[in-house]
């Protein structure tokens, strides 16, 4: 069994790729941006929970330097990690803020790689 990181839990293809990565069985850990994203998640998968293949950690803002520093700590360690995070969100009331700010992140990841 795989000890699987899945950011983005209550996003689209999180939601798709973690039901394909429970019913294979692996141990899933995936990240929210709040604990009622999570309640809404363990509601949904309730058996998973309390079998421990399923558990949640809490990343409020993915834009800030080291957020998930807290949720890749894992043990036993993870041996994969499913990126499907976004900073996307449907509260939007500036679309060109939204557009700089999306600009800013992807500058900064590939700054970071170097």
């Amino acid at each position: 069994m795989t000890r699987v990181l899945l950011t983005g839990g209550s996003g689209f293809i999180a939601a798709h790729t973690l039901d394909i990565l429970l019913d294979h069985g692996h141990s899933v850990v995936t990240t929210v941006r709040t604990q009622a994203k999570a309640d809404k998640i363990k509601a949904s998968y309730k058996s998973y929970v309390d079998q421990g293949k399923l558990e949640f950690a809490i990343v409020p803002d993915i834009a800030q330097p080291d957020a998930f520093e807290k949720a890749v700590v894992s043990d036993p360690p993870f041996e994969a990690v499913l990126h499907t995070a976004s900073p996307f969100h449907f509260n939007v009331t500036d679309v060109q803020k939204v557009s700089a700010n999306i600009a800013d992140l992807a500058l900064s990841a590939e700054h970071d790689r170097t």
